[in-house]
């Protein structure tokens, strides 16, 4: 891994710990769905004045949003875990 490619993850790390300390007051004012539903208009707005400011190329946010497509299902394809049903934690 080049150190732009090491710089990048520690900087999207510190992000997500910060935003990490933002979340459960909104989780408790919000039901998750709503929550993900209102960070997937922010990630789409991010992303779309990102390609037209030239700081992101539509490749790159294709290739982003097909990680976080990854991350989602392939929690799907793994079997749960003893004592949690498949989709016991649906609707919040």
């Amino acid at each position: 891994m080049s150190t732009d490619d090491s710089k990048f993850r520690e900087d999207v790390s510190a992000c997500a710990a910060a935003l990490n300390e933002h979340l459960p007051r909104l989780a408790a004012r919000h039901t998750g769905l709503v929550l993900m539903a209102a960070m997937a208009e922010h990630v789409g707005g991010a992303l779309q004045i990102l390609m037209k400011s030239g700081q992101c190329t539509p490749e790159q946010a294709r290739t982003l949003l097909a990680e976080l497509e990854t991350l989602v299902f392939a929690a799907l394809s793994a079997p749960s875990p003893p004592g949690h049903p498949s989709g016991a934690a649906k609707g919040k």
